[in-house]
């Protein structure tokens, strides 16, 4: 038996394993490979060979996950079968075992049941119009789509970006909305009662102005007029949090690259624009995760870096030559610092924010919440580097070592400007 066949054999004990309830899967990257383990306390299973492997994502049904290797993704199933496509996005349909990924064809779904795996183009690339990313709708029977028409002269900064709605066979194409003035459309989701597509608008085609922030909307998805709903928003897709059950969005709202600062958690109604601000400008919010039921909201708090609040509390010697303790200003607060004191968080019920983890050995991230929303898992990075798994049950409040090694992005524990995109790295089944 091939490598590739042992660690898909190991794959299937794994996922025949009954864990306890309400732990589920745990997909992750460590060494370059991709890992699977039943939470808490399940052996760890390796399922790529080779290296290189990220971005692990779990089917509707958790019998089938997809990752992406090289150019290549890779596709398989408790059951043995496997599948490897050339392909660039990838998105499981959120109810049935579906692959939505774009390829040199357009869109294409793939459709895995048993062994076979069967394939659909839904959006067929042309001379005249290619697609350039895509969402499902709630009830997987419709995409939104970025689409690109190129410039008939053949000049790439004349290309036009659209949001379009097609049927998941491909039919009844519908172009909602293009810019104004040129630039590109991103899908981030559709709310969670199918009448709402939230997307982004990249202004002139810029890798650099995204990098400080897009302006978010809704628009109705059978047409109609967008609606901001944020002026800012950085890209990563833990900035915007769309639950399958609330129809509010949640967002970390705030420009500027740098995630030690202005990041603000509002939860923004799609229907009128409406916003809730839930953190003030004392803290920085992050990857806010919603629990199963929508009641409870996880994501990673810590102070704001700003210069303006950035105070050591020293000895000051006043005018009349007495000395006095008081709050001084210091220049010592570096990012690293703020970095550091990330922990996670939970707005309950009541609207109140609490303190979840307060290890101060630690910086936390990337909370994640399980089916019963009795455990949260989230990654910690120790003050060496080295980040791993950990669960917290919320009826003790004690955290428990999950992983202990997974991997972090070749620019190292700070991430880019303070940001890592664990779901590169980390994929939970529950």
């Amino acid at each position: 038996m091939s490598k590739l066949g042992i660690a898909i054999l190991h794959f299937v004990l794994l996922a025949t394993q009954a864990g306890p309830p309400g732990n589920g899967k745990l997909a992750y990257v460590h060494d370059g490979n991709i890992w699977v383990k039943t939470l808490p306390a399940g052996a760890p299973q390796q399922i790529s060979q080779g290296g290189g492997a990220e971005s692990p994502k779990w089917s509707a049904s958790g019998q089938w996950l997809a990752f992406q290797q090289g150019r290549k993704t890779i596709v398989v199933s408790m059951s043995g079968g496997h599948q490897e496509f050339d392909s660039g996005q990838i998105t499981w349909s959120p109810l049935r075992d579906e692959l939505g990924l774009l390829d040199e064809n357009g869109l294409t779904v793939i459709a895995a049941g048993g062994d076979e795996i069967r394939k659909r183009v839904v959006f067929r690339n042309s001379p005249s119009a290619g697609v350039a990313g895509f969402a499902w709708n709630p009830d997987a029977t419709a995409f939104a789509l970025s689409v690109i028409t190129p410039d008939p002269g053949g000049r790439p900064e004349f290309r036009v970006g659209h949001l379009w709605r097609i049927n998941v066979d491909g039919t009844q194409q519908r172009e909602l909305f293009t810019p104004k003035e040129r630039g590109g459309v991103e899908p981030a989701g559709w709310s969670s009662d199918g009448q709402y597509i939230i997307f982004r608008v990249d202004s002139d085609f810029s890798a650099s102005v995204a990098s400080d922030g897009l302006p978010l909307f809704s628009i109705p998805g059978s047409g109609g007029a967008p609606q901001q709903l944020a002026s800012e928003v950085l890209v990563p897709p833990d900035f915007v949090s769309i639950s399958p059950v609330k129809r509010e969005v949640l967002i970390v709202a705030g420009g500027g690259r740098e995630t030690w600062t202005n990041k603000r958690l509002v939860m923004s109604d799609p229907s009128t624009g409406r916003v809730t601000e839930l953190t003030d400008q004392r803290s920085v919010a992050l990857s806010p995760a919603r629990s199963a039921d929508g009641n409870l909201i996880a994501y990673v708090g810590s102070p704001d870096n700003k210069e303006s609040q950035r105070a050591d509390v020293g000895a000051v010697i006043g005018p009349n030559g007495k000395k006095s303790v008081q709050p001084v200003q210091s220049g010592v607060d570096e990012p690293k610092t703020t970095l550091n004191q990330r922990r996670i968080w939970m707005i309950g019920v009541d609207g109140k924010s609490r303190q979840l983890t307060s290890d101060s050995r630690y910086r936390d991230e990337y909370p994640l919440w399980s089916a019963d929303g009795r455990f949260l898992a989230f990654i910690r990075i120790d003050q060496q580097g080295k980040a791993s798994v950990w669960t917290l049950s919320l009826d003790s409040n004690a955290p428990q070592k999950a992983v202990d090694d997974i991997a972090l992005p070749s620019i190292g524990w700070f991430g880019y400007y303070g940001n890592i995109d664990w779901s590169k790295y980390v994929a939970w089944y529950r």
